[in-house]
């Protein structure tokens, strides 16, 4: 991407929290936030008009959910009414270096040294790993993050080429891009099964609220989304709500702390963890240092402390709770 480009594209990302196309090189991007359910309804609420007129007009970025309220043509929320990833029709390079840089100042990782390829043909792909299990996944949306390198299937690069998020199919394929690079940029969970789950988590909230879409899209998406990993997610979903009291704002924050903060916080958060998840049952003594979890005896476990604890909540904590927190 040349400076050029990334200046036009930066320049309608409005990470400095101003006016919208207001950048400066020292902004950060403001981290999403959470509890922002009823602002979604009260939004969604109104006529379609007022919400394509709230779409076209400029207003300033706040994380003050009341005042927004009072005057939702004046302020934008992220995640309600301001999706600040655009993508460019026809430009791989461009849609998944954006996604990059975002995601760069949200984990305030540096992603400069990340290398992405799109592969062209199925041979390409297979050749970047020397394995025939490639030449399978070359036609389906798949993705490969090894050390600093993520390396798309011939299908996913088509649809992350096309920028634009028009049907369930494109939504997967930008949830595959930014899964896979979410991977180069955070710092990894203990076991690959809870690090699979937190980064599908972490993926599938970053696209739902961050980039450019039918807003009908994205209503369906947050009602039923395509999941990769479902028993790895239902298991960290459930872990980051038994830690946190059943509370799902909580448990979103305790998460991204997790996956971003130091190796050293995030051990002392471990063992914080495990002292309270040991206390409602001793059978979680390796809960996150397990590989795998054969017959899903961890996922099923936590479920039914979850269900045990707080029977009057169970039907809130669904499959795809954290998706709208």
């Amino acid at each position: 991407m040349s400076d050029r480009q990334r200046r036009a594209v930066m320049a309608k990302l409005n990470p400095s929290g101003g006016a919208r196309g207001a950048f400066s090189g020292s902004a950060r991007y403001a981290p999403e936030i959470v509890g922002l359910e009823r602002a979604r309804e009260i939004h969604e609420g109104r006529s379609e008009r007022a919400q394509v007129t709230d779409d076209v007009l400029e207003a300033r970025i706040t994380a003050d959910v009341e005042k927004w309220g009072k005057a939702p043509n004046r302020w934008d929320i992220r995640g309600v009414d301001f999706f600040p990833a655009p993508t460019m029709p026809d430009d791989f390079i461009t849609n998944v270096k954006v996604w990059a840089y975002m995601l760069e100042q949200y984990y305030n990782e540096d992603t400069s040294k990340i290398k992405i390829y799109g592969h062209k043909s199925a041979k390409s792909y297979d050749a970047a790993y020397g394995r025939e299990k490639a030449q399978t996944e070359a036609y389906a949306f798949a993705a490969r993050a090894n050390g600093n390198e993520v390396h798309f299937s011939p299908r996913a690069t088509k649809a992350i080429r096309k920028g634009r998020i028009e049907t369930a199919t494109d939504f997967d394929a930008m949830k595959v891009a930014t899964h896979e690079i979410t991977h180069c940029i955070g710092r990894t969970p203990t076991s690959k099964y809870f690090n699979e789950g937190a980064t599908e988590i972490l993926s599938l909230r970053f696209v739902v609220n961050s980039l450019q879409m039918d807003r009908r899209l994205r209503k369906r998406m947050r009602e039923m989304p395509s999941i990769a990993y479902i028993d790895n997610v239902r298991y960290v979903a459930n872990i980051a709500l038994l830690v946190n009291d059943g509370d799902k704002e909580r448990a979103i924050q305790w998460l991204n702390k997790f996956y971003t903060d130091s190796e050293q916080s995030k051990r002392k958060m471990e063992e914080d963890a495990e002292i309270k998840l040991l206390k409602m049952e001793p059978l979680l003594k390796n809960a996150f240092d397990a590989p795998t979890d054969p017959g899903g005896f961890l996922r099923s476990k936590t479920g039914e402390i979850l269900a045990r604890k707080y029977p009057s909540r169970e039907w809130e904590y669904g499959t795809h709770w954290w998706i709208n927190v």
